[in-house]
C-alpha cells in the first residue's frame, strides 16, 4: 500500500483504513491491514476496496481527513502470460517485455553503496534517520539534510544531498511511499550532481555551511571534498548513492516498483554520462 499523492511524511501522525474501525496505523502496510481485518479479509471485493476510505491525521490537526479509497492505495505488479501489468493509483498499465528487460538489467547492474547504511526504526521520519546515519560515523559522514542553497541566478534552492561521505558519496535518502516519491528522489540526485559540477557559486555556498558547522580536522576534509567556485571538479571522485527506506523480502532490486526503476534508469544514465558513479540500496526497517 502507498499514498497515491505526495505528502510530507514528517507531517503525518497516523492513518486509519476502512474496515478496521478506529484502529490507527503508523504506515500504510498491507500485511498489517490484512492482519487486523482477521476473518473479515475473506469478504474483500474490489467494490468494497473502492468504498472503504483511507484517512490521515496530520500532526498539526487532531482530526482524521478522509483522502483516498483503499483501492487507490494498492500497488502491485503482476504477470499475465508474458506481459507485466502494473496497478498504481487505481489504474492498470501494461508494460512491454523489451522495456521491462532493459529496465531490470540496468537496475540490477548498479552496485550497493560504499558507506555502510544503518537500519531505520519503525515510524522514523527521514530527518531523524539522516541525523542518526551521520552520527554513526561522524568523522566520515556529514549531515547536509535541509541545507538548501541557491545556485547562481536561481530563484529556488537545491539540496546537494542528505548525507555527504568522505569518500565522495552524495547520499540521498527517501522513504518508499509511491512511485512518484521515488521518481523525485532519482531526479533530485541528478539535478544536484549536475549543479555541483556546473555552478561554482553553489559550491561556494556549500563551503560556507561546512566552515560554519564543522571543526578541524574534519573541516579540512570536507572543504577538500567541495572545491571552491573557481576550481575544477574531478567527477571521478564522486558518486550518487540512493538509499530507499522500505520493508521488503525481495532480492536484488525487485523491491522497487517498475516505474521507479524506469526513472532510476533515466536519471542514472544521465549521471553515468556525467562521470559519476551510481548506487542503489534498500534500508531495512526494524
Amino acid at each position: 500500500m502507498a499514498m497515491p499523492e505526495a505528502i510530507d511524511w514528517e507531517d503525518v501522525d497516523a492513518f486509519r483504513i476502512g474496515g478496521t474501525r478506529k484502529e490507527e496505523y503508523e504506515d500504510l502496510d498491507l500485511d498489517d491491514y490484512l492482519g487486523r481485518l482477521g476473518e473479515e479479509k475473506s469478504n474483500i471485493t474490489i467494490e468494497r476496496l473502492r468504498t472503504r476510505h483511507v484517512s490521515v491525521r496530520f500532526s498539526r490537526s487532531g482530526d482524521f481527513d478522509s483522502r483516498w479509497n483503499v483501492y487507490q492505495c494498492l500497488v502491485t505488479e503482476q504477470r499475465l502470460g508474458s506481459q507485466l501489468h502494473v496497478l498504481i493509483e487505481g489504474r492498470w498499465f501494461v508494460v512491454s517485455d523489451s522495456l521491462v528487460a532493459k529496465v531490470d538489467e540496468f537496475a540490477s547492474s548498479l552496485p550497493g553503496p560504499v558507506t555502510a547504511l544503518i537500519e531505520s526504526k519503525a515510524g522514523e521520519v527521514e530527518a531523524k534517520y539522516n541525523a542518526r546515519l551521520a552520527d554513526s560515523a561522524p568523522s566520515d559522514l556529514l549531515l547536509l539534510d535541509a541545507r538548501i542553497k541557491r545556485p547562481g541566478g536561481a530563484s529556488s534552492g537545491i539540496e546537494l544531498c542528505d548525507v555527504l561521505s568522505a569518500r565522495g558519496e552524495f547520499i540521498h535518502v527517501k522513504r518508499k511511499t509511491r512511485s512518484a516519491t521515488l521518481s523525485h528522489l532519482f531526479a533530485q540526485g541528478a539535478v544536484s550532481a549536475t549543479t555541483f559540477v556546473a555552478d561554482g557559486t553553489f559550491r561556494d555556498e556549500l563551503r560556507k555551511v561546512v566552515e560554519a558547522e564543522t571543526q578541524e580536522p574534519q573541516r579540512t576534509i570536507w572543504l577538500e571534498m567541495i572545491p571552491n567556485g573557481k576550481s575544477f571538479v574531478d567527477r571521478s571522485k564522486y558518486s550518487v548513492s540512493y538509499a530507499v527506506i522500505a520493508n521488503s523480502s525481495r532480492s536484488g532490486t525487485d523491491w522497487l516498483p517498475f516505474f521507479s526503476k524506469l526513472n532510476l534508469m533515466q536519471n542514472g544514465q544521465q549521471l553515468l554520462n556525467l562521470g559519476f558513479r551510481v548506487s542503489i540500496s534498500r534500508v531495512a526497517i526494524t
